[in-house]
């Protein structure tokens, strides 16, 4: 076998198997008055984008859940990164705030992806829950994570979750 042969070979065989090795995720662009927010869904978790309850375009998001797309037990019970866009002159999801935990501690402000996260953690109805926000111009992004729930539970630092925080844009 000559040298171009077997490199081709080499190179079609680890093409068709490297992928399988590789951490895959989709991305996901919701469009709204702020702009186009685009977030990236890991193998393995699915995503659910949503728009104002009253019409209009703020706020918006997508929630990126562990699980299928086709349960509806995951969709409303896996653990999930939450992430909404709100303009900056309104208290962003006032249901969400610091008051209303229990436990509540800040957390350390971190540059993830794009952005300068702030945020706090602890107890959200009987549930360990993070919130995470980031200014950008006009608006803010704020990253709600279900870090335990009827159907698993995740970390601030798994690497999914830091993948979908990371690839938060509002473009």
């Amino acid at each position: 076998m000559n040298k171009f042969a077997a490199v081709f070979i080499i190179t079609l065989i680890m093409g068709s198997v490297g992928p399988c090795f590789a951490q895959s995720a989709k991305t996901v662009d919701i469009k709204g008055d702020a702009g186009t927010l685009s977030v990236s869904v890991p193998s393995g978790w699915a995503d659910d984008d949503f728009g104002p309850p009253f019409g209009g375009n703020d706020p918006y998001g997508v929630k990126v859940y562990k699980g299928k797309a086709d349960e509806m037990t995951d969709l409303f019970y896996a653990p999930a990164v939450n992430v909404s866009v709100y303009p900056k002159g309104e208290m962003f999801n006032k249901n969400m705030s610091k008051e209303k935990f229990t436990n509540a501690s800040d957390l350390a402000s971190v540059q993830l992806g794009n952005y300068t996260w702030k945020g706090y953690t602890g107890v959200f109805d009987d549930y360990p829950t993070s919130v995470l926000w980031a200014e950008q111009g006009a608006n803010i992004i704020e990253a709600r994570i279900d870090l335990e729930t009827r159907k698993g539970k995740i970390t601030l630092n798994d690497a999914d979750v830091q993948l979908i925080i990371k690839s938060i844009t509002l473009k």
